[in-house]
């Protein structure tokens, strides 16, 4: 059982309601993005469709391995599990109309990705990544941004965004969502190796 934390962000008061709730740091981001957003070519789109979803997971996984953490090999797109998992949740959740998938766009070449899943008028941020070459332009607050803006219309109330809480998600908002989780490790040397790290990084904190 693993104690973590996230940041859960308010969307009952729409959009302009978000932008009041983030820090000074993240408003004025927001504001400048949002002039760079309409001159620039981004193009934003949900995924909710079971029939779109083979075509947005490709383009989503191909992000992901562009991404620091694909650089690293710790994406979703960086093991052959990770990604048939993903691919089988997406279609999963669609079916069930419980799937917003958010891919940006620039020139038509996919940028960044937020992939959540919604419960009621609940939201959960589960993975997110951005074409690290791109990392200039904002991409990854400006998918976050879209996803909210998109949510709150349609009137989910809260999007968690999953663990760490770390300073780049608390900027979005103050209030923090603990939770409790249970992680299973492959009986595998490399899982072998995850479990034994995290017993470390629990026993240090």
């Amino acid at each position: 059982m693993a104690h973590e934390c996230g940041v859960r962000v308010d969307l009952s008061g729409g959009w302009e309601a978000v932008g009041r709730g983030t820090s000074r740091r993240r408003s004025r981001q927001l504001r400048r993005l949002v002039v760079s957003f309409t001159q620039q070519g981004w193009v934003s789109r949900e995924v909710c469709d079971e029939a779109e979803v083979p075509d947005a997971m490709n383009q989503t996984f191909e992000i992901a391995s562009r991404s620091w953490q694909g650089q690293q090999g710790t994406s979703i797109a960086s093991d052959h599990a990770a990604r048939l998992f993903y691919r089988e949740l997406a279609l999963v959740m669609a079916r069930a109309g419980r799937l917003s998938l958010w891919l940006l766009t620039r020139q038509q070449q996919p940028v960044a990705f937020l992939f959540c899943l919604i419960d009621g008028n609940r939201g959960f941020a589960l993975k997110t990544g951005f074409d690290s070459s791109q990392k200039h332009l904002g991409p990854g607050v400006l998918v976050h941004g879209c996803a909210m803006r998109g949510l709150a219309a349609r009137g989910v109330s809260n999007l968690e965004l999953f663990h760490p809480a770390s300073d780049d998600k608390r900027r979005w908002g103050p209030e923090i969502a603990p939770y409790d989780g249970i992680r299973i490790f492959a009986p595998t040397l490399r899982g072998r190796m995850l479990a034994a790290g995290e017993q470390v990084r629990r026993l240090v904190r």
